[in-house]
């Protein structure tokens, strides 16, 4: 079997089963009336989307066709069920005032660039991912504080030589994407629902508690401690290092070891020995040295996080 073919296949395997996990959730939302699942599936729709972009540099036109048309029908069922938990109001001929509120649907807040709010009228609540994003981080440290809403994106860009840490919640994070990031720290106490993609990530230190999914592209001397449902993914990567990550249940406390797991490589498939491999397990003494570093760190007190102990924290870990 080719190297392509095998990446093929990979593919084939996880697009399977995550359309699967999306049906579940569309046929949970349409069976208990839920709000909550549509938009779950929503943002696992838009992640597979995205995976279906990425992968078309390895799949042929046909295939590439075929789940479009399947992601097409996953977008329908989704949009049909949106339109049946949130139908429009119905237009009558009333004041202008009732039209605002009841005839096109209601009336929120949103705030502008400059921290003022404007009144914005939908036709219908808006069933849509909550979104955060992050950039344009450089040289400090940052904490997002506990994630309140369900199924949240998490966008992360521009991440150089800072600490950051994502606290723990009640609720899983949907998604999590990072890109541009350098020197760096970054720790997930949240739980993360799907998958959790890295481009552009090097001479870092990654550490999440659970993620459905994991994909690292285009990055170079990094440290991941993690754990998955299934293989790490990775392509176009160099001299990666993986390790396990166990919080305790109170996530206040981390546990970090050696990998014994496989990875999934898209750059050599097939595992050939006449190509080297662009990643290792963490050596036992290493995982120690780090984790003894995020032992007896204070996240949730952001104060004490001067730049000199970023600076003296990112020594330790790159």
């Amino acid at each position: 079997m080719s190297k392509l073919h095998k990446t093929q296949q990979i593919f084939f395997v996880q697009f399977s089963a995550e359309k699967e996990e999306i049906e579940k959730l569309l046929h949970k939302g349409e069976f208990d009336q839920s709000e909550g699942a549509l938009a779950e599936a929503s943002a696992k729709l838009d992640a597979l989307k995205e995976e279906v972009t990425n992968a078309a540099v390895f799949l042929p036109g046909y295939d590439q066709r075929a789940y479009t048309t399947q992601l097409d029908q996953l977008t329908a069922q989704a949009s049909a069920l949106s339109d049946k938990l949130c139908p429009k109001a119905r237009f009558s001929f009333s004041s202008r005032s009732r039209r605002t509120t009841e005839s096109q649907g209601f009336a929120e807040k949103r705030p502008r660039l400059d921290g003022t709010s404007a009144e914005v009228v939908s036709e219908k609540p808006i069933i849509s991912t909550p979104v955060q994003q992050i950039r344009d981080i450089n040289k400090k440290f940052f904490t997002l504080p506990a994630i309140a809403a369900l199924s949240t994106t998490l966008f992360m860009s521009h991440i150089q030589s800072s600490i950051v840490y994502i606290a723990p919640s009640e609720v899983s994070l949907s998604n999590v994407q990072l890109a541009d990031c350098t020197g760096s720290l970054i720790v997930f106490a949240s739980d993360i629902a799907g998958p959790i993609h890295l481009t552009r990530v090097s001479s870092s230190v990654i550490v999440f508690r659970h993620a459905h999914q994991f994909r690292m592209h285009q990055s170079e001397d990094t440290e991941v401690y993690m754990l998955t449902d299934g293989n790490p993914i990775v392509e176009a990567c160099d001299d990666l290092s993986f390790g396990t990550a166990e919080f305790t249940d109170s996530l206040d406390t981390v546990t970090l070891s050696s990998f014994g797991g496989a990875v999934d490589d898209f750059d050599n498939p097939t595992g050939s020995v006449d190509m080297p491999l662009s990643w290792h397990a963490v050596e036992h003494s290493r995982a120690l040295q780090v984790q003894d570093v995020l032992r007896n760190l204070t996240f949730s007190d952001p104060t004490i996080w001067t730049d000199q102990k970023v600076e003296d924290v990112l020594a330790i870990c790159n």
